[in-house]
């Protein structure tokens, strides 16, 4: 999911031709850590942290929770992404 979110930053980014310091300016994070999130090294940012770095520069960010509990022994874990 981190990774998804990354992606669209990265993807964000170009559409709008900033440069890692004015993505930076714009979303008021660091210019290091814009540089980390667009090479995919997100291991030290939480999800919230990553969707609102995405909302900041205009997209609006949705992600759902779906639980359902069958019989069986162990169930099943799904990510689905739309960029």
């Amino acid at each position: 999911m981190k990774c998804a979110i990354a992606m669209a930053i990265r993807e964000r980014i170009e559409q709008e031709g900033l440069t890692q310091q004015e993505a930076a300016a714009f979303t008021g994070v660091a210019q290091a850590d814009v540089s980390a999130i667009v090479n995919a090294r997100v291991w030290g940012f939480s999800l919230e942290r990553l969707s609102a770095i995405l909302a900041a520069l205009g997209a609006d960010v949705r992600m759902e929770l779906h639980i359902s509990y069958s019989r069986k022994k162990h169930g099943s874990f799904h990510i689905v992404t739309a960029c």
